[in-house]
């Protein structure tokens, strides 16, 4: 396992009864940059937030990391995709990411485990919310 610390001038020196001889030998390696950047890590932990009496509920959390993360939302397993209903969004200051997930006139087929996987070239991480709707008898 070579690394950059071990490139360098090496000699090497033979002899036996009949002689001697020397090389000298120049080893160079390029060694890969050791990538930069950190790991998505929470500075605000995901919650879940009713508002407009239960039609509007609000998913969210906020991440550091470098480089910018990719971010995919699931619910039941399945990945989610924007609509009339569900509205997904991610705002950028510097490497600190607001993510939220919106979703309107919420029903009891969306209740369950929604999880936000955001990952980046330095690590990943889960936020993993439940939200169980109750349907209403009147």
């Amino acid at each position: 396992d070579p690394a950059g610390s071990d490139g360098g001038t090496y000699r090497c020196h033979v002899k036996n009864e009949f002689g001697e001889s020397n090389a000298n030998l120049n080893l160079n390696i390029e060694a890969e940059p050791e990538p930069e950047g950190d790991g998505p890590t929470f500075i605000q932990k995901p919650r879940i937030i009713s508002e407009r009496g239960g039609k509007l509920v609000i998913m969210d959390c906020k991440v550091k990391a470098t480089p910018k993360p990719t971010i995919i939302w699931y619910h039941g397993g399945s990945v989610l995709k924007e609509s009339s209903k569900l509205s997904m969004s991610v705002e950028e200051k510097d490497d600190i990411y607001y993510i939220k997930l919106e979703l309107k006139d919420p029903g009891t087929e969306d209740s369950g485990l929604y999880k936000c996987n955001i990952k980046n070239t330095m690590g990943e991480l889960n936020a993993n919310l439940t939200l169980n709707i109750e349907s209403k008898l009147f």
